[in-house]
């Protein structure tokens, strides 16, 4: 279902529609997230240097993805979209048999490698991740009796420990097993937890956690930090990085919550696939590699400005 009209006016700019006009599809796993507002700022700030470069008005229309993403792509061909940038998130679905649709062009967003059928995709470069990741945890970790915490975001209403095979499967869209093998070793004893929250690791295992005497707290999902009322300080916690950013983290920062986050470059990922999709669509280029990864960033308290001012450019 497309999103209300003024939902898009506010996000960006329309420019005419008219003979020389061409239309894109954003289509969003989650189209209110300020982080894929940040891919459409970089959509739209492409587009301005587009319009002077070929001489076209173009417009942008969010939509969610459907569940049969071949025959919503067809259809938006049919309405008279150009191409479609698409933001898979992490629980992507198949995108292996996509159609071969004459005319109509698709880039990716969070894809491990270019789809057959597609004309690019740009995801996160996971080695830089992991560097980032890792070089954090080593200033931490070597402490007499430390315990890292791992811990998923799964659809449950208590917390729930898991076994490292399973810690292993719930971080495959995040980490290959080899990654996520060297991020165990940063610490000799690892625990895995799964839950909603990360409240509910506090609601669960209050008992657990405070007969550690130095621990600290990896989230592999950003959906873990929309609730942390539980979560109290605690001088025996180290640390707790996020692996991706939240709406709540420039806040959680400041309050001490969270001490670290990674940020992947969404204003690049909106940028770099609306400049491969018209040049295509206008001038019948190829990008030289059909596949990008743009590396993150590592956001810290002393880097909170930084993070600020990123974050309301996303907002713009």
């Amino acid at each position: 279902m497309k999103l209300p009209a003024f939902i898009i006016f506010l996000i960006l700019p329309v420019f005419c529609l008219c003979a020389e006009s061409v239309k894109l599809a954003f289509l969003s796993h989650n189209s209110f997230n300020p982080t894929e507002n940040g891919i459409l700022v970089g959509a739209n700030d492409y587009m301005q240097k587009a319009k002077i470069r070929f001489g076209k008005d173009f417009y942008v229309e969010i939509f969610p993805i459907s569940n049969n993403l071949p025959k919503q792509l067809k259809e938006l061909k049919g309405k008279g979209f150009s191409g479609a940038f698409v933001s898979l998130g992490a629980n992507n679905q198949n995108i292996d048999n996509l159609p071969q649709i004459d005319g109509f062009y698709t880039a990716f967003i969070n894809a491990k490698s270019t789809p057959k059928n597609a004309i690019f995709a740009v995801s996160c470069s996971a080695q830089v991740k992991d560097n980032l990741l890792i070089s954090f945890l080593k200033k931490r970790t070597n402490i007499r009796n430390f315990t890292l915490i791992h811990l998923f975001n799964a659809n449950m209403p208590i917390a729930e420990q898991l076994n490292k095979a399973k810690a292993f499967e719930l971080a495959m869209p995040y980490f290959s097993k080899p990654q996520f093998e060297k991020i165990c070793e940063t610490s000799p004893n690892s625990q895995f937890f799964a839950a909603k929250y990360f409240s509910q690791l506090y609601s669960n295992f209050a008992e657990q956690i405070a007969r550690m005497d130095n621990h600290g707290i990896v989230l592999y999902s950003p959906e873990l930090l929309d609730d942390t009322a539980n979560v109290a300080r605690d001088t025996d916690r180290k640390f707790v990085i996020a692996t991706a950013i939240n709406p709540m983290a420039v806040a959680l920062i400041e309050r001490g919550v969270l001490d670290a986050t990674i940020v992947d470059d969404y204003y690049g990922y909106g940028f770099l696939s609306t400049k491969v999709l018209l040049e295509k669509i206008c001038a019948n280029f190829n990008p030289e590699k059909d596949f990008v990864e743009l590396p993150p960033a590592l956001y810290t308290k002393d880097r909170l400005s930084e993070l600020k001012k990123l974050w309301l450019s996303w907002l713009r």
